[in-house]
């Protein structure tokens, strides 16, 4: 079982990479409330389909959605300093793939 933790984390940080542009697009048009949101609603039920997931890849598409849907980690360098900034993304870090969605 702990060798495909890898290709899980690997799944959701290769999805998010694809489409984080492209959620900086929509926030720049829609306005980033809509893309925290969407963010959070789609993290929330593709953890839960995570969690009840009864196969490898159930898991590992659950974990996709997620990071295709995830369009939170854009607002972490809106702090008005570079001090903000930083620890903003300390603690994004630090979250890992924990759920985290409420950070600062």
């Amino acid at each position: 079982m702990c060798a495909a933790l890898g290709p899980q984390a690997a799944v959701f940080s290769f999805s998010q990479f694809t489409t984080s542009y492209a959620w900086g697009l929509w926030s720049n048009v829609h306005g980033r409330k809509p893309v925290l949101l969407i963010g959070c609603v789609a993290s929330g039920a593709s953890l839960i389909w995570f969690g009840a997931s009864g196969s490898f890849r159930g898991a590992a598409l659950a974990r996709v959605a997620g990071g295709l849907l995830n369009g939170i980690l854009g607002w972490v360098g809106l702090g008005p300093t570079s001090r903000s900034r930083a620890s903003r993304m300390c603690t994004v870090l630090a979250g890992g793939g924990r759920g985290t969605a409420n950070v600062g």
